[in-house]
């Protein structure tokens, strides 16, 4: 009985082992790994992890199975299960609002710190003759509406004729970054919101940044770095994927591939893939940037992974030692959606389709060089279909912090084409880290910067280097310090750098084993405002006048004093820098007073 029970055991976890194997389906998410209920009309395309776990859908919902007449969110337990605590059963549906008709491709769905749910997509307005604007919505985390965001939860941009939103990021401060493009004048741009739902007129041109006569068909994706630049990723003259940096404030990074004054790319062969797409861009933690979308020719398209080294210029390491790899789907098509990094893997969410009329959807590992890892799925690859469902679309996907991979879409029900139904899957997919990061943080006090983080997970450990840069490009270690202990145990550890650097200050941790490999973590970033030193910029100044040097990280109080010391201007900054009107002050002699919590600074400027 006992070598029977032993046997048992053994076979139970064998074939727990193997239902687990990276690229199977998870057979604890829902049915068998997929969800489908023939009664959830409308589609999916994003998808969006809670810090607990669950999981957010976001796409349209086609009440009448005739219209798309609204935006529909949804949120999944981790075993696969609508969330009945969120909306009415599991789903929030917007229905419609005042001057909106038809609610068509949500873009964009993130959650905020503080659970509140923002999407974006595409609506078209009731007017005679009016084209697409964009709308945001943001939920609380029950499924309502926010009332506090814009006009009761719902915010409605009309930026250009026909506007057509691709992207969405949040900042840590709340505000909304999005990308987009007029579908019939030919120009692209990037708007910020503020968190109230209202436009950020310190960015670009009253809250917007227009990309002009620089011969883009459209932008894909947007992301942030960790010192909050911004990228872009999209399509350039048809055949060639680029990316563009942009500072804080919106304006042109010169010293993006300074070599091409700022926008970088590669441009695939004539003759092999004469169209290419990008959906989705991603920043490795050693700032390495990876793009993802298609590449093909005519209605064929194959998977596109490329990399950009953190100055811009292209990774030939990666790939095909082209900076670039492509993969090809036998006898049919495969776009890749979404693109993350999960320890020393890279994964994309994808869809695919064949010339036999079969669809579904894909996830692909590669290994940070860029070639596919033969340890998930088959030889890198992993797919899933339907069986009652045709036309799988979308593949839009993300990953939970287990490492396992959800991707969603819809498709139509066999004899029915005037409606989809919603389809989801997840994959197995393990994360093998030395280190689990619980907590990476940088605090200001006095003159001196301390770092602080916390591990909830070391394995083969053996140090953690500091790494510090001006420029988070280029990283120089300033400190080593030594692991406490091995196994799934909370340690905690501290650095205080002495000697910061004035301005910015980047810091990383490279986490170094036993037998010589090493990680990073993310980067982080802090303004060290040195007791007595700001930079003001430009002096002399005529209309605005630009402070640096601020600490992020906590509030400022900027006064503008006459030299007799009288304070004439005053605002509140919680920034890197901040930049103001001077205008109703006369020509002469200024200074400006900031104080904080470590000290204050002064500094003196002109106004002509």
């Amino acid at each position: 009985m006992k070598n029977i029970i032993q046997t048992t055991i053994l076979l139970l976890s064998f074939l727990a082992t193997v239902n687990a194997q990276p690229g199977t389906l998870d057979k604890t998410f829902s049915n068998n790994g997929k969800f489908f209920e023939d009664s959830f009309t409308g589609n999916c395309t994003a998808v969006a992890i809670q810090k607990d776990g669950k999981i957010v859908t976001g796409g349209i919902y086609d009440a009448n199975k005739e219209e798309n007449i609204a935006f529909i969110f949804a949120r999944f337990n981790t075993d696969g299960s609508l969330d009945e605590t969120f909306g009415e059963n599991g789903k929030a549906i917007i229905t419609r609002v005042e001057n909106i008709l038809i609610y068509d491709q949500m873009r964009g769905l993130s959650i905020q710190e503080d659970g509140k749910i923002i999407g974006c997509g595409r609506v078209v307005g009731n007017n005679v003759g009016r084209y697409s604007d964009i709308a945001v919505i943001r939920l609380n985390a029950d499924g309502k509406l926010d009332n506090s965001f814009s006009d009761n939860g719902v915010l409605v941009l009309n930026i250009t004729k026909e506007d057509q939103v691709t992207d969405m990021v949040l900042q840590t401060d709340g505000k909304i970054l999005l990308s987009g493009d007029d579908g019939e004048e030919s120009v692209s741009y990037i708007t910020r919101i503020l968190p109230d739902g209202k436009y950020d007129e310190t960015f670009g041109e009253k809250g917007v940044v227009f990309l002009r006569n620089l011969s883009i068909s459209n932008i894909g994706a947007i992301t942030l770095q960790a010192d909050n630049k911004i990228l872009i990723c999209g399509e350039y003259f048809g055949k060639s994927l680029f990316v563009m940096r942009f500072l804080p404030n919106g304006s042109f990074d010169n010293t993006f591939d300074e070599e091409k004054d700022g926008i970088t790319g590669i441009i695939f062969a004539d003759d092999e893939f004469p169209n290419a797409n990008l959906y989705d861009i991603a920043v490795q933690p050693d700032g390495k940037i990876l793009v993802a979308g298609s590449a093909g020719i005519n209605s064929f398209y194959e998977i596109a992974l490329a990399r950009f080294k953190a100055d811009g210029s292209i990774d030939s390491a990666f790939g095909d030692k082209t900076g670039y790899t492509v993969l090809s789907t036998e006898n049919g098509t495969a776009v890749a959606y979404n693109v993350a990094v999960t320890g020393d893997k890279i994964i994309l969410t994808c869809a695919y389709s064949t010339v036999e009329a079969s669809s579904g959807f894909e996830a692909v590992r590669y290994n940070m060089d860029g070639t596919l890892d033969s340890a998930f799925g088959e030889n890198g690859v992993a797919v899933t279909s339907f069986s009652n469902l045709r036309l799988l679309y979308a593949g839009h996907g993300a990953v939970q912090a287990d490492g396992k991979i959800v991707i969603g879409g819809a498709g139509y029900q066999e004899g029915e084409y005037n409606f989809t139904n919603i389809a989801l899957a997840r994959f197995n997919n393990e994360i093998v880290l030395p280190i689990i990061y619980s907590k990476f943080a940088a605090t200001q006090t006095k003159e001196y910067i301390t770092l602080n983080w916390q591990t909830s997970t070391e394995l083969n450990n053996k140090y953690f280097v500091v790494e510090r840069s001006n420029n988070g490009v280029n990283y120089t270690g300033v400190a080593q310090v030594n692991s406490v202990a091995t196994g799934a145990a909370v340690q905690n550890y501290a650095y205080t750098d002495k000697l910061p650097l004035a301005g910015n200050n980047y810091y990383r941790l490279k986490q170094v084993d036993k037998d010589g490999k090493f990680s990073y973590s993310k980067t982080i970033n802090i303004a060290y405002l040195k007791p007595g030193s700001i930079q003001l910029f430009p002096n002399p100044a005529k209309d605005k006048l630009t402070v640096k040097g601020l600490n992020a990280t906590i509030t400022s109080t900027i006064a503008v004093l006459d030299i007799q010391g009288k304070q004439l201007l005053q605002f509140t900054a919680k920034d890197a820098s901040y930049s103001f009107s001077i205008g109703s002050l006369a020509p002469g002699s200024y200074m400006v007073r900031v104080k904080d919590a470590n000290g204050i600074a002064v500094e003196k400027f002109v106004k002509q």
